[in-house]
């Protein structure tokens, strides 16, 4: 009991700050939609889409490394952290032409409000969400992270009610971009404070450290942008297909994102814990399957219940989201959850994140065998139902992995080092 109070607690904290922006996003929709019309929301959504994908490059990783993290002292995190700045943000500049040479190859109805999202995604690759996640920092977390931006997106909104015509359009993309800068330039000066009131030196950042965080980050990298992108192929992949199904593919695709990220959190608390504690690394990693599949379990038949009444909601009623795409969607929630402790915790610990990377694309190729036959045979439901596919797959192969790996597993104890970890695991 007191271990799953403690799991609970800190699980709840952390969620606290995606929740925040979720809430935000969700009261923002409809003021887009009434004031600008369905085609901006496409184009806000697509943008959005494809800055996820240049966030996860821009991220190299570090999201997916949460476990490894976690086991680190406070001092080693701090290095580990202000090492990791300095490669990413060459990884921005170069990610940022690139993204910005792509969108100007795309069609949108508003190619400007597009191009402030991705810009946004690429920012917020330098975000030190996965810093306090993996040392259990719910407060700074919420504080100067989750806040900036839920407070900036709501401004955003606002501001189309006031500034119209293409100003507006500037003045609200600029603002989102504003709050996603602002959320990786306020962690950063405090874990500066924090090093100096430490008297840490100041680590030489050398090419030889680039390049082995490059090196390191890359099985991570590699897992992170395959989940990015199966995850953006139903919205970007559906206008193409069947352009009347957009709005309504955006609208569910917001949704799945909205709940994944609120997710998101207890899957990265879930993986943290996993080394902890003294139990024998197999046994702890079979307690983390069970309530993987559990709270899995539960977010899937919540979300394939609540995402009709909540597309409905959002659109004033213009665009339905049914259960034939929210049963789709629940079902991909739930495998994502799953897949996140088996994958980025267990497989990860295991060394076998060779493994992982190889079954993400082995999903990514399911989804892209599937999703156009399923799109003109469903419509916006149709590319929900291949990503279930995809993800269901995912989950297969990953258990058949790790069955092979605990089989014959040697009962073995794990000590992890560090100030600020919990000693009660999972």
């Amino acid at each position: 009991m007191k271990r799953l109070l403690g799991f609970a607690g800190q699980a709840g904290g952390i969620s606290l700050a995606p929740l925040l922006v979720s809430i935000a996003s969700v009261l923002t929709v409809p003021v887009i939609i009434a004031t600008r019309g369905g085609d901006f929301w496409v184009s806000v959504a697509v943008g959005q889409a494809i800055g996820e994908i240049a966030r996860s490059i821009c991220t190299w990783g570090y999201y997916s490394r949460i476990a490894p993290v976690s086991a680190l002292s406070i001092p080693d995190r701090l290095d580990h952290y202000f090492e990791s700045i300095v490669t990413r943000l060459l990884i921005v500049m170069v990610v940022v032409p690139v993204m910005i040479v792509v969108m100007l190859q795309m069609s949108f109805s508003d190619p400007a409000v597009a191009l402030f999202m991705v810009l946004s995604g690429c920012f917020y690759g330098l975000s030190a969400n996965w810093y306090f996640i993996a040392g259990n920092e719910p407060r700074w977390l919420i504080a100067l992270d989750a806040l900036p931006r839920a407070l900036t997106l709501g401004l955003a909104a606002v501001s189309l009610l006031v500034v119209t015509g293409p100003a507006g359009t500037w003045v609200f993309g600029g603002i989102v971009l504003l709050g996603n800068v602002v959320s990786v330039v306020g962690p950063y000066i405090l874990l500066r404070i924090r090093r100096t009131r430490m008297r840490m030196a100041r680590a030489p950042i050398t090419l030889a450290g680039i390049r082995r965080v490059i090196v390191e980050g890359f099985p991570s990298l590699v897992i992170s942008v395959a989940l990015t992108l199966r995850l953006s192929l139903p919205v970007t992949i559906t206008p193409i297909v069947a352009p009347a199904a957009g709005a309504s593919v955006a609208l569910a695709d917001k949704l799945l994102r909205w709940i994944n990220t609120a997710a998101t959190p207890l899957m990265q608390v879930m993986q943290a814990r996993v080394p902890q504690g003294k139990d024998p690394l197999d046994v702890k990693i079979r307690r983390a399957l069970g309530y993987a599949w559990i709270l899995g379990g539960m977010l899937g038949v919540g979300t394939a219940l609540v995402v009709p009444v909540l597309g409905s909601f959002m659109s004033l009623g213009v665009v339905d989201v049914g259960f034939l795409a929210s049963i789709p969607i629940g079902i991909s929630l739930c495998m994502i959850f799953v897949s996140a402790v088996i994958g980025l915790a267990a497989l990860t610990l295991l060394g076998k994140s060779k493994n992982v990377a190889l079954v993400s694309f082995v999903a990514l190729g399911v989804l892209a065998a599937t999703i156009v036959p399923l799109v003109s045979l469903w419509g916006a439901a149709g590319a929900f139902w291949a990503l279930a596919l995809a993800e269901v797959s995912a989950v297969v192969f990953q258990h058949l992995t790790l069955w092979r790996e605990l089989r014959d597993f040697p009962a073995r104890s794990v000590s992890v080092p560090g100030e600020a970890v919990s000693p009660e695991g999972l």
